[in-house]
């Protein structure tokens, strides 16, 4: 069966929660300094992931723990941890 993407992946939630425990909310764009991902958003109500690549490309994954979010904000590396963490192991969100 033919995966297909959400129609909303892009748009973010109108009734976005506050920041809550220092977590970013995910109407924010988070501009990340690496040579592969240029910036990443979250939905904490939806869980999806969205990644812009330096190449201009966005990418949504689903059903990605916030920790994931959290953790590609803070490393020291955001490509590796996009190769070591999230590339390969969330499909795209289906509507």
């Amino acid at each position: 069966m033919r995966q297909t993407r959400s129609p909303d992946w892009r748009r973010p939630s109108a009734t976005a929660p506050a920041c809550q425990m220092g977590v970013p909310t995910h109407t924010d764009w988070h501009e990340l300094q690496s040579e592969v991902v240029a910036r990443a958003r979250y939905d904490r109500d939806t869980k999806i992931l969205v990644l812009q690549m330096t190449s201009g490309r966005s990418y949504p994954y689903a059903e990605v723990p916030e920790s994931i979010f959290v953790g590609l904000l803070t490393a020291d590396s955001p490509g590796s941890f996009y190769n070591r963490h999230i590339r390969g192991k969330f499909s795209a969100p289906v509507s």
